[in-house]
């Protein structure tokens, strides 16, 4: 999955919404027409619904708390609604409060579950089709196998980011103790640099200092990897307590992984599996090599 998939799927709910918004107000024109009902009171009476697919637009975030928040949001708008209209006789004699209360339930109820569910199956699709793609291929060339961790590296490194940032209490130092360095993929190439090494297969490499260094490189990242196994309050201390708005055991006990799979939609887990996977093959692999 592409690891800028946070965006992607924004952009889908937002183009989901947006569509959602002008087949409310088509709708509420027709029914003006047809009824000849004023339009400010059939604007009225499906107010809750269109400042609800508004408010979700703009709050709408990728984590089981935005989840709830969508599922919240028409509920209040409703009780305002509801509060208003009865308040104002003009309104209440003029409109079918229950009706009207109803009918937009169930539009925000479709509409939320709509669009969370067409969600979730476009990315269920393309992660199956990701894993049968990654089933079949087996690294052959050394580029093979920094072009595999890399791609799943960025990609956890993009949920760190988002499950680790200021809003949840995190913060730069602690986001850097877990994100894999970009300077590690660089040490790849400049070992094997001047003779085309990352296209060779790695049984081509006949220089062992070369394949010691690399071991050692995979070593690094492999810890880093490794690390994310271990708890929040067993890598940040006493920091741990400053995390907020996540789904989490607030004594930080839970494993650095678990936190980020329950808080990002991205298959963060299937990237930290893969990953882990790929260095150990290499590991093994380079250690058969370095021992001939």
């Amino acid at each position: 999955m592409d690891s800028n998939i946070y965006t992607k799927r924004k952009t889908f709910f937002e183009g989901f919404s947006i569509a959602v918004l002008v087949l409310l107000i088509v709708m509420v024109v027709i029914i003006s027409l047809t009824s000849n009902a004023p339009l400010f009171l059939v604007v009225v009476g499906f107010s809750p619904s269109l400042i609800a697919v508004v408010l979700s637009i703009l709050v709408f975030e990728e984590s089981i708390r935005g989840k709830v928040v969508l599922w919240i949001i028409p509920f209040i708008v409703l009780a305002v609604f509801f509060l208003v209209v009865t308040s104002q006789s003009i309104l209440s004699s003029n409109l079918d409060v229950g009706t009207l209360l109803a009918l937009n339930i169930m539009i925000c109820v479709i509409y939320v579950s709509l669009a969370l569910l067409t969600a979730k199956s476009i990315i269920n699709v393309k992660g199956s089709s990701e894993k049968r793609i990654e089933k079949t291929h087996t690294p052959q060339t050394i580029r093979d196998f920094i072009s595999s961790i890399e791609d799943k590296s960025k990609a956890i490194n993009f949920v760190i980011g988002r499950v680790y940032n200021k809003y949840h209490g995190g913060s730069k130092d602690m986001r850097e103790k877990l994100s894999i360095k970009s300077e590690w993929y660089n040490e790849f190439s400049d070992i094997l640099k001047n003779e085309d090494g990352e296209n060779k297969t790695l049984e081509q490499v006949k220089d062992k200092d070369k394949l010691v260094s690399m071991l050692y490189v995979v070593n690094k990242i492999h810890e880093r990897l490794l690390m994310l196994n271990q708890s929040e309050k067993g890598i940040f201390g006493t920091k741990a307590e400053n995390l907020k708005n996540l789904d989490r055991d607030r004594t930080g006990t839970q494993q650095i992984i678990e936190v980020m799979k329950k808080n990002d939609k991205d298959p963060v887990e299937s990237y930290h599996k893969g990953a882990l996977q790929m260095c150990e093959t290499l590991k093994q692999r380079l250690n058969i090599l370095i021992k001939k």
